[in-house]
């Protein structure tokens, strides 16, 4: 895994691949972010290789990050609960994920493709999201005081038995948000 500890980073991949969790523990990231700005993360090919474990973060940007710009990776977690593709918290601005694809799979509860909590002026636009476990597996995420966003032209499936979601807005105060032109499948 990679941890992101400077401000001003390009992290272009060129398409190899960041493996983590091989041990299959829990709690555990490909890449991870606390509160460093203009960080751009772009061609990465992020896996979970070991489906034991919960609480797997393919991308995990923790407090006040800014200036963000994920686009053209592949990221898949795999583990028991709590897969989150990228999450992104508390008081972070200016977040771009465009052009990815994101799949969350777990043997139980809560897949999430994409998790904001907390985040100002975002896009999230032409992403290919997939989540499965049990139940409550969505695409995309809003659970936080999250404003002035906009969620575009993506392509969102999600499978479990219950409390499945392409784009939840959850009990968050979301004010200045927009959804436009998703395709979802939920089932």
């Amino acid at each position: 895994c990679i941890t992101i500890n400077a401000s001003n980073i390009v992290l272009d991949c060129a398409g190899f691949t960041i493996s983590y969790n091989e041990a299959g523990a829990s709690n555990n990231y490909g890449i991870y972010d606390s509160s460093f700005q203009n960080v751009s993360i772009n061609d990465c090919k992020i896996y979970d290789v070991n489906s034991s474990g919960g609480s797997g973060y393919g991308m995990y940007f923790l407090n006040s990050v800014i200036n963000v710009t994920i686009t053209n990776s592949i990221i898949e977690t795999n583990g028991t609960t709590t897969n989150l593709g990228i999450y992104v918290t508390s008081s972070s601005k200016n977040i771009i994920i465009s052009n990815n694809t994101i799949r969350t799979r777990g043997t139980t509860t809560y897949n999430y493709g994409i998790d904001m909590l907390g985040v100002n002026n975002f896009t999230i636009s032409n992403n290919i999201i997939s989540t499965t476990g049990t139940s409550s597996n969505e695409g995309i995420t809003l659970g936080g005081t999250d404003y002035n966003g906009t969620i575009s032209d993506n392509t969102i499936k999600t499978n479990g038995t219950d409390s499945n979601y392409g784009i939840n807005f959850g009990a968050a105060t979301v004010v200045g948000n927009v959804a436009v032109n998703n395709t979802i499948n939920t089932w």
